[in-house]
């Protein structure tokens, strides 16, 4: 790579099915230590909107999930509940909230952001002027055991041969905890066309109302998220895209696969 060259990579990987009333994403979070596998899992409404965000963690070899942490969104609250090998957690009051957000799940294990972004973008729907985008921190609940369970699979990857490495848990559970953050304003910039697997395909173009020209989201009109940029050096982009139904327009549809996207 020449000197001075962008660093590519893959962050995720993900699929997107036709459910019952819309659409189930399964995202596999590449950036994780060896011993460990990430799947942030949603269900989304026919235009892309979460009614649901989970992260299940899988230990290598095994294809039911050690921790499972799950909130729901219904009617203006955020409900969590979660799971593990070992116990079920208590589920979680409602917390009410108003307005679009995005969940974060405070932790040390990577997350598909583009995806918790595009779904705070569908429930806002910022076509005209301005609007403002909390972020809803989670913590507690199965996020802490994840988090042992991501601490643990790190120290594996670095022991010397003769050292072992011990599980803690926790001794009571973790009551769920709610913080809600303000973010800056969104505004819409316009209508752009972007590049996607070589077409150029239609975009709304939406930035922070103080970083126009740092940071932005490229969005479709059926919501899907093109290019999400932090700032002048980190930005995520789309690739390798295949559909099995017309979502994005310009695009053709590959093949048969009644359930995938």
């Amino acid at each position: 790579m020449p000197a001075g060259s962008p660093r590519v990579r893959a962050a995720s990987k993900w699929v997107l099915y036709r459910s019952s009333g819309g659409y189930k994403l399964e995202s596999e979070i590449d950036n994780h230590a060896a011993g460990l596998r990430v799947m942030q899992v949603e269900e989304l409404t026919d235009g892309l909107v979460p009614t649901s965000l989970a992260y299940e963690f899988y230990r290598t070899g095994n294809s039911a999930p050690g921790a499972v942490s799950k909130c729901d969104i219904a009617a203006a609250a955020v409900t969590c509940r979660g799971n593990s090998e070992k116990e079920r957690t208590a589920t979680s009051a409602p917390y009410k909230i108003n307005g679009p957000f995005l969940i974060r799940m405070e932790g040390k294990f990577s997350q598909d952001v583009p995806w918790l972004w595009a779904g705070a973008l569908n429930m806002a729907h910022p076509e005209k002027g301005k609007t403002s985008i909390k972020t809803l921190v989670v913590t507690g609940g199965t996020t802490v055991l994840i988090n042992d369970l991501v601490g643990l699979a790190a120290l594996e990857k670095l022991k010397q041969p003769g050292q072992s490495v011990t599980e803690v848990v926790p001794g009571a559970p973790v009551p769920w905890k709610f913080n809600s953050e303000e973010e800056s304003p969104l505004e819409l910039v316009g209508t752009e066309t972007m590049d996607l697997n070589g077409t150029k395909v239609s975009v709304k173009h939406y930035a922070p109302v103080n970083r126009k020209g740092q940071a932005g989201f490229w969005i479709t009109d059926s919501g899907l998220l093109i290019k999400y940029a932090m700032g002048a050096s980190s930005s995520y982009s789309l690739a390798n895209y295949k559909q099995y139904k017309k979502l994005v327009s310009e695009l053709p549809v590959e093949g048969k696969a009644s359930e995938v996207q």
